[in-house]
């Protein structure tokens, strides 16, 4: 039996990839990122509502529009259509309202400026640029910025010396799939641009130079030229695009449907959220020609009215440590953060996933970083489209609402912090009926039984492949603080019997946790599926959920962040840290990753259990990765060996935790606003000595001299402060007051009762398996291959796309349709085959598509109801046998790793049996990734991708099969081989067997 204990990592991001080694940006420290002589363009976006400027590091910039990017609803619409197209109101593309190209002429020819060394810095809501023409000839600083009021933008270039300048603007679309004519008119210095493929819609361009404007083919059409004709300092380009009639009717149905029995039981809010989509989704398109004159005629104090509102907001919320990369990156991305609201919400991304939708990882970043208001309204509006059986709905940039994954518990959990950072107690008694809803949504659906163990059909944004259930510990520590927050809510609401009611629940749910889910021996908690069988190897997040949601206390938590950490976390190159979000194969999405997010959640869990110097390299690596990188910010990975950053930019799941932890964690802020108080524990890195932090709801310094420490608070609001250090120490409570000074002595700590583990996870790119041996000429001669048509079962086509399979959570679904596994079938080819070790197999019943086809697979599976497969079966043999070799194709998933997915069993004539376990990843794995540490992966079959999206990316995966050696006692009769299928979840499919006989038989 392997140890099961031993992690097997592949030694990088297995999804987001990235090809970035260098830290390509430097940090502006009070937000933001610079490049010298970049060359990368539009890789950098700024998102005003519906209105987007894509720009990069260098000065070409591109404006695009939103419609219903990534939702998932299948309502009628997605997004409201200001273009009158028929498929307006479902689309998912990005309308490009056209480009911005600079340039200079002169004798020798005209000179483009983004070709041209420049110094780029990308600030919150706007890019600046220093730009130099050949030999210095001029120098140029460009300024441009999105509008505030409308869709559009004000570029300011300005040059050292009264210089000429050319620019071009053209190429909208719908799709650039399309066959796209724009149309240029021009009068005086603006012009006009249409496109019949954007109905009803207009770009309007300008500038306050001289020169007659003409018009050229490109692209899409004809675009416009503007070249002035005196030389002049400074030059300020407009745009404006919008339309000139919309659907007021299909409107007003629109934002009917914010008309609920929730939200109309606080009627003036709901009227605020209605306005706030139509002012986002709507009236910045309106009145287009109107809105362009008045930027026209003001386009200076229009740049300077949008560049200090960025930098407002900018100065609301500041950090200043020891680091600058930190200081930088999460000072521009809490200002960043209002590129996510879109109206009465915030959705996933400001530009691809455009959707109201998972809350898991949430705004508790946002909320921490002061942005209350913001998160308030958009709490507000999921209660407004609950479901009427009290699950918390997505919803569509339409309003249209519709089930996806579990929002509710988090929601409930929100819903606490903020009237825990406002005091609002009108804000929980509006909401409390829905509160209550969802309370009994989460406990009718998730704990049938009642017994106080949670399961979820999707328990994180991140656990497309993750048990769930039915005792499962994400879903159980999130109820948990789903009932203690609804709990102390009710209680604020006067309740006493609900009060009563959560508060036994959160009880028993504690209880119940640590008396089925928790390993005392191994200091985790586990998760117990359909089978009972309790599965350790959690991912990240099964542990630092229940740290930060407060249903792990700082010593358990402490135990079960340190496995995670020597379990998943390793070293790419010298000095970068990661943390794979855990060590399942095969390979697939949401599985053996390194997610950013995840990362600094894990280490704010460590931070508040007192392990902040054990986790802060991976803070370090994840802080870095958004400077090494193709776009300046938070991406979704840490996507290879140097720590780049790779896959999508700014999801709430990778941007906001950098700020949750940050505030949260490394500045240890707790709030108790309704009881006027305010807890304050700073864990920061043992090395620091300063720092200092600014939000709309509190300030403080650090300073430690020795082993001296003095904080300096304020708050806008007299509160009481509860101050201490995370290396334990006395507690300071200060007087109800506006500003504190308190003095602390940090403890030097003891020796470490509790030790580091010594284990070190497997790299399979630094360790790869070891080959078998060659099979010898001698020994090839005397192998036999059995032939297996008489016991096979089924064709591997038939087992991954018809056969059908109750999983933990939800209908019945065949192999291919839980997750979008990749199908696979045995194609036409020889009856023999052979290994690269040498041993032969014997394969029938190729290809699976014959005629009267009788199976080419043995499949065995302890799958529960409707029990489509036999769980065991026996293969005679008879005679006396030196090795055996099965050939397998297998389906592993993601959540049986590391427990007995299956047994072979030798029956001899006399004596016991030789029993092995087939555990995944050590010795078995799946028919479409070779990942076991033992055996000899043999070529065999064809994937079938299907168009669109999928979980398994095809770099990772292969058609093949895995010849597994098992030695067997060859001074006795071999009888029987048998072979069981162990778990849940799993196939064991055996495809060949092959012997080598003893000597002499």
């Amino acid at each position: 039996m392997p140890d099961s204990d031993q992690s097997v990592l592949l030694g990088t991001s297995g999804h987001q990839a990235s090809n970035e080694t260098e830290l390509r940006y430097q940090p502006v420290e009070d937000g933001g990122f610079q490049i010298i002589n970049g060359k990368k363009s539009y890789n950098r976006s700024i998102t005003i509502g519906r209105n987007n400027l894509a720009n990069g590091d260098i000065p070409l910039f591109k404006m695009h529009t939103t419609t219903g990017s990534g939702v998932y609803s299948s309502a009628v619409d997605s997004c409201f259509p200001l273009f009158s197209r028929e498929d307006g109101a479902k689309a998912k593309v990005a309308p490009a309202l056209g480009t911005l190209r600079l340039a200079v002429p002169s004798a020798a020819g005209l000179q483009k400026m983004d070709t041209y060394p420049s110094k780029t810095v990308f600030r919150p809501g706007y890019t600046q640029y220093e730009v130099s023409g050949p030999k210095k000839e001029w120098n140029a600083a460009i300024t441009i910025a999105p509008t505030l009021e409308q869709h559009g933008f004000v570029c300011k270039v300005e040059f050292d010396r009264p210089m000429l300048l050319e620019w071009t603007y053209g190429d909208l679309y719908w799709s650039a799939k399309e066959t796209n004519s724009n149309d240029v008119g021009i009068s005086g210095c603006t012009a006009e641009l249409t496109e019949k493929n954007l109905p009803n819609g207009v770009v309007l361009v300008g500038w306050d130079g001289n020169g007659t404007g003409t018009s050229f083919e490109s692209k899409y059409g004809q675009s416009v030229r503007f070249s002035s004709t005196h030389k002049k300092k400074v030059y300020y380009i407009t745009a404006t695009w919008g339309v000139t009639q919309h659907n007021q009717a299909l409107a007003d149905e629109m934002m009917a449907r914010l008309d609920t029995p929730a939200a109309n039981a606080w009627s003036v809010e709901r009227d605020v959220l209605k306005k706030a989509w139509f002012d986002c989704y709507i009236e910045p398109a309106l009145n287009p020609g109107k809105k362009f004159t008045t930027l026209q005629n003001n386009p200076s104090v229009q740049l300077t009215q949008a560049l200090e509102y960025w930098d407002e907001r900018r100065s609301r919320f500041q950090i200043k440590t020891p680091d600058p990369y930190l200081n930088a990156l999460v000072n521009f991305e809490r200002c960043i953060s209002e590129y996510h609201q879109m109206g009465p919400g915030m959705v996933l991304s400001s530009f691809k996933w455009l959707m109201y939708s998972h809350i898991s990882v949430g705004w508790y970043g946002k909320m921490w970083a002061g942005d209350l208001a913001e998160v308030k309204n958009h709490m507000r509006f999921l209660a407004a489209m609950q479901a009427e059986d009290g699950f918390i709905n997505w919803v569509s940039p339409s309003l249209a609402a519709y089930h996806a994954e579990n929002n509710t518990p988090y929601w409930v959990d929100h819903v606490w912090w903020l009237y825990c950072w406002t005091g609002d107690e009108k804000f929980i008694r509006d909401l409390w009926p829905a509160l209550k809803k969802a309370v009994e949504w989460e406990c009718t659906n998730n704990d049938p039984d009642g017994d106080g163990l949670f399961q979820a059909k999707y328990e994180y944004w991140n656990c497309d492949s993750n048990g769930k259930g039915p005792k499962a510990a994400t879903p159980t520590s999130t109820a948990w603080a789903m009932h203690d927050r609804a709990a102390k809510m009710a209680v604020v609401v006067g309740d006493t019997d609900a009060a009563d009611q959560y508060r036994a629940m959160a009880d028993r749910i504690k209880t119940k946790t640590f008396e089925e889910l928790w390993s005392e021996e191994q200091g985790i908690l586990g998760s117990i599926g359909a089978n009972g069988v309790w599965r350790g190897h959690p991912q990240t997040w099964e542990q630092y959920k229940g740290i930060n949601n407060g249903s792990i206390a700082a010593d358990k938590g402490r135990r079960a962040m340190r496995w995670i950490e020597s379990h998943y976390g390793f070293e790419g190159d010298s000095g970068v840290n990661m943390l794979m979000n855990c060590d399942w194969w095969p390979i697939r999405w949401s599985v053996h990753w390194v997610p950013t997010g995840d990362t600094c959640l894990a280490v704010l869990a460590g931070m508040k259990c007192g392990d902040t110097d054990l986790w802060w390299p991976y803070m370090e690596t994840a802080t870095l990765s958004s400077f090494r990188s193709k776009t300046p910010g938070v991406h979704f990975s840490i996507g290879n060996t140097s720590g780049g950053g790779g896959g999508g930019v700014e999801y709430i799941d990778s941007d906001d935790p950098f700020m949750h932890t940050t505030v949260r964690g490394l500045f240890g802020i707790e709030p108790e606003i309704q009881n006027d108080r305010l807890y304050i524990t700073p864990a920061f890195p043992s090395g620091w000595e300063t720092a200092e932090i600014t939000t709309p709801q509190v300030s403080y310094s650090y300073q430690r001299k020795g082993e001296r420490v003095v904080l300096k608070i304020k708050t806008p609001q007299p509160l009481v402060k509860v101050v201490s250090l995370r290396s334990g120490g006395a507690t300071v409570t200060t007087p109800k007051e506006m500003v504190s000074t308190v003095e602390l002595k940090r403890v030097q700590s003891k020796e470490d009762s509790m030790p580091s583990s010594t284990h070190e996870p497997i790299l399979t790119l630094n360790n790869p398996p070891e080959k078998e041996p060659v099979l010898s000429v001698a020994d090839k001669t005397r192998l036999v291959l059995m032939d297996l048509s008489s016991v096979y079962n089924t064709t591997l086509w038939e087992l991954v796309t018809k056969t059908p399979f109750q999983t933990d959570y939800g209908s019945p679904t065949t192999i291919k349709g839980w997750w979008h596994t990749v199908p696979g079938k045995m194609n036409d080819g020889p009856e023999v085959i052979s290994a690269d070790n040498g041993i032969d197999f014997l394969l029938k019943g190729r290809p699976d598509s014959v005629a009267g086809n009788a199976g080419n697979l043995l499949a065995l599976s302890s799958w529960g109801q409707p029990y489509p497969l036999p769980a065991a079966a026996r293969v005679g043999v008879g005679r006396k046998v030196e090795k055996v070799w099965l050939l397998m194709q297998n389906y592993v998933s993601p959540i049986k790793n590391y427990i007995p997915n299956g047994e072979v069993i030798l029956h001899y004539d006399s004596g016991k049996p030789d029993l092995i376990s087939l555990i995944p990843p050590y010795n078995m794995d799946g028919y479409f990734q070779s990942f076991s540490r033992e055996g000899t992966s043999v070529p065999l079959g064809e994937l079938v991708w299907s168009p669109g999206w999928g979980t398994c990316n095809k770099s990772n995966c292969e058609a093949q099969a895995k010849s597994l050696a098992i030695p067997s006692d060859p001074a006795r009769v071999l009888k029987e081989i048998e072979i069981r299928a162990t778990v849940s979840e799993g196939v064991v499919g055996i495809s060949a067997i092959t012997l080598l006989p003893a000597n002499g038989e």
